[in-house]
């Protein structure tokens, strides 16, 4: 690799995890879970051992069960001294734009072409699927990232068998970041072992051997290592036991992988009959399906699309567009990339199985980012190979001159391709009279369908690159996954004003980060304390008494910018997250800033907008005016000062006050 072609990947990278890198410079957190990793990695940093499960302070998905974040943090932090919590923040997704790096040498592996590698790593590096997964703090960027390098190595190891070292310490460190990027990852090295068991009509014993071994590493590590490893596998299968799953799966794969050549080329015949029809409207026809058919799609599910309006719309149009040049490189890949056909089939096949069974472990959702991965080379393929297409044949007189008189004289000379040289002599008689006239071969460098096909690929990168974050307001149920400085100094006031004693109550992302301090947060479980203004079901809720559980009644209350624009996220989250945010009225609202609440502080930025209260709750207010019995511990609780609420809601929301002093200042 040169240095120019150094120096362009460079770039390309560095775009890739600039736009990965701002929402953790522009916030204290970025991720709904950050709360969990903050509290997880802090143990692994005192722990000081290389311990492979830590327990996880909510949810079921083994977020402690996945130990190489932790472990990369960990080593940075040891070695340098940077804090952890800034590591926490910026390391993921610097890991997240290295992928960019990944998919370059994936798509020159396959197409052994610089360009089309070139143009892969700029798509991915603006993907807003891809991007905006890669940027959270989360284990998840890790499983990427280690992924790809599986892919990768996995590849190469066809062409070289050296690689499997590689690719075998590549598969440890994924089946030890993150459990659904394994199972996504091991899809796609399946299909690429079809396609070349297919085409070949055998594969070595390497590569058997790998891909058994890697299944029962995978498979033993989740049942010993992650807990609900069992139901994950029994539940998305349609509840067949585990066990069964398992057997089943190997039982098949031995078989795919030992049967005979008369088999593998009659199952070739047959997925050939799938090529696209070879008629001349067959590309415009893909491109103008591929745009339709999921915008349709889009539009005939957006109820189920948590924030989509009328102009947030817009933000599907850069990927709609994407989709649309992949299905070029679908074409392609049919005549000169057949792998990339490989990896993607199993992928596109269990998320289309997701969907019909509609599937609570499986989300469909989650299969977009792993997708997109290997559209971006699709994309590549399909775009350089319309533009190679679309070189000009056209020749260009530059001038004519001389007759036989030394006159100078100009007239259109028709010529094909030529030939000799850049120039050539030719003797033509015009009126009986002889003249020598020279002219020289121009090619153009560029035809107009290629410089309109450049104009689209910059319309689409911008605007790819811009719906990154606003992609996830609309598509992420909570809206946001920031954690603004506002919130971390009000969750520092909470912790230094806590009496340890009772729970103080957020939404799912603040309550981690609140639970990060040893203090209970029931997010999953208020839900009428949010959107309602009957006591007689608040109140309960305040107590600490919820359906089918009981906590420690409410000492405070959270509330920031995000979740009074977007909602309170988390209500059930632990059992479905795609429940929608409890949005809230002007009316639930505003009886935080009356009786029986009390604003006990409030952080405003002018800068950035982002704001946070809290709130105390007035248990004896309680007590005399709703008639509860409160236990005499909450009686005794004192607070020594109040927000002014006409200045706090002038902050707020100007448009409020009218209501407050109408119907709650008295």
């Amino acid at each position: 690799m040169n240095r120019k072609s150094l120096a362009i990947l460079a770039l390309i990278t560095g775009v890739g995890i600039g736009i990965r890198i701002i929402p953790s410079l522009t916030s204290y957190g970025w991720g709904n879970d950050f709360g969990i990793y903050y509290t997880i990695t802090q143990d692994y940093i005192r722990s000081r051992l290389a311990v492979i499960d830590v327990p996880s302070p909510w949810g079921i998905s083994g977020y402690g069960s996945f130990p190489v974040m932790y472990w990369v943090i960990s080593v940075i932090y040891f070695f340098t001294g940077i804090k952890w919590v800034y590591l926490l923040k910026f390391v993921p997704p610097v890991f997240g734009g290295l992928t960019v790096t990944i998919i370059y040498f994936i798509a020159k592996e396959i197409t052994k072409d610089e360009r089309v590698a070139f143009l892969s790593a700029i798509f991915l590096a603006v993907d807003p699927v891809q991007a905006y997964q890669t940027s959270i703090s989360s284990i998840l960027v890790f499983g990427h990232f280690f992924g790809l390098l599986t892919i990768l190595t996995f590849l190469t190891s066809f062409r070289n068998t050296k690689y499997f070292v590689s690719a075998t310490v590549f598969s440890v460190l994924l089946v030890m970041s993150h459990q659904l990027s394994t199972f996504m990852y091991l899809l796609e090295m399946l299909g690429i072992l079809a396609y070349y068991k297919l085409s070949r009509g055998s594969i070595g014993l390497y590569h058997k051997i790998y891909i058994e071994a890697f299944s029962s590493f995978m498979f033993l590590y989740w049942i010993i290592n992650v807990k609900h490893t069992l139901g994950f596998i029994s539940g998305g299968s349609l509840g067949i036991p585990w066990y069964i799953t398992i057997s089943i799966y190997f039982v098949l794969l031995t078989l795919f992988i030992s049967l005979p050549k008369k088999y593998t080329s009659s199952l070739l015949w047959a997925i050939k009959k799938l090529r696209p029809i070879n008629y001349k409207h067959t590309t415009k026809l893909a491109v103008l399906l591929s745009f339709v058919i999921p915008l349709a799609g889009i539009v005939l599910m957006r109820r189920y699309i948590t924030n989509i309006t009328g102009y947030t719309f817009a933000v599907f149009i850069p990927i709609l567009l994407t989709v649309s040049i992949a299905s070029v490189g679908y074409i392609v890949a049919w005549k000169k990339y057949p792998v990339l056909l490989g990896m993607l089939a199993l992928l596109l096949v269990t998320a289309i199985y997701a969907v019909a069974t509609m599937s609570t472990v499986l989300l469909p959702g989650r299969f977009f980012e792993y997708i997109f991965e290997i559209l971006s080379i699709y994309d590549a393929a399909g775009l350089y190979s319309y533009i190679d297409s679309r070189r000009p044949k056209g020749i260009k007189i530059e001038y004519v001159k001389s007759n036989s008189l030394g006159a100078r004289q100009l007239w259109d000379v028709s010529v094909g391709q030529p030939g000799i040289g850049p120039t050539a002599i030719v003797y033509s008689k015009v009126n009986s009279r002889s003249y020598q006239a020279t002219y020289y071969y121009e090619k153009k460098r560029y035809s107009k369908s290629q410089v309109i096909s450049a104009i689209v690929l910059f319309i689409v990168l911008i605007g790819s690159a811009s719906a990154v974050y606003p992609l996830g307001q609309v598509v992420v149920p909570s809206g946001t996954q920031a954690i603004s400085y506002q919130d971390e100094y009000a969750i520092n006031w909470v912790v230094a004003h806590d009496t340890g004693n009772y729970s103080v109550l957020s939404d799912h992302r603040l309550g981690l980060m609140i639970e990060a301090y040893n203090i209970t947060d029931p997010f999953e479980y208020a839900s009428y304390v949010w959107n309602s203004t009957d006591y007689a079901v608040i109140v309960p809720q305040l107590l600490g008494e919820y359906k089918n559980i009981s906590m420690h009644p409410v000492e405070f209350i959270l509330i920031d910018n995000y979740m009074y624009k977007d909602g309170v996220w988390g209500y059930k989250g632990g059992v479905n997250p795609d429940i929608p945010p409890i949005k809230f009225t002007n009316q639930s609202f505003l009886k935080f800033v009356a009786q029986p609440f009390i604003p006990v502080y409030f952080n405003f930025s002018a800068s950035t907008g982002d704001w946070a209260m809290v709130v105390a709750v007035n248990w004896t207010f309680i007590s005399e005016k709703y008639h509860f019995e409160v236990p005499v511990g909450l009686l005794n609780l004192t607070f020594n000062n109040s927000v002014n609420a006409v200045q706090l809601l002038q902050i707020v929301n100007p448009a409020l006050i009218p209501y407050y002093t109408s119907y709650y200042q008295g």
